[in-house]
């Protein structure tokens, strides 16, 4: 092998290391199970224009009618300097999980998070989580 493909072979080398190094952290992770998380049907996308929006009702309603069989939800919010960060809600087997993507936000944690909340429905799951 000539040195062009040693340096190659280098370069990949590398690359493989920091892409296992992000796999590594918490949010890297995070990020891998949420990809690779087994599809439920969906309850719908929300975008917010401004803060706060939370869940609205018929999204809520479609969680809770699919608190047994599984269904996800995505929502997105803007953060005070307009950065989006988008959470997505998911029901089945008695429980919420909760994925949190923050990596849009410049002056946030910049993160993947995750979060599960066992609960009697909705409502009591997010009381409780």
């Amino acid at each position: 092998m000539g040195s062009n493909g040693r340096l190659l072979v280098g370069v990949g080398v590398v690359v493989a290391l920091v892409a296992g190094l992000f796999l590594l952290t918490p949010s890297g992770i995070t990020h891998a199970w949420f990809v690779l998380r087994e599809r439920l049907p969906s309850c719908g996308v929300v975008e917010h224009g401004v803060r706060g929006g939370g869940i609205p009702d018929d999204a809520r309603a479609c969680l809770d009618d699919a608190w047994g069989s599984g269904a996800e939800l995505t929502v997105t919010t803007p953060t005070v300097e307009g950065d989006p960060t988008t959470t997505y809600y998911r029901v089945g087997g008695g429980g919420l999980e909760i994925f949190r993507d923050t990596t849009a936000d410049t002056y946030g944690a910049g993160a993947w998070r995750r979060k599960t909340c066992p609960g009697a429905d909705l409502e009591d799951a997010r009381a409780h989580c």
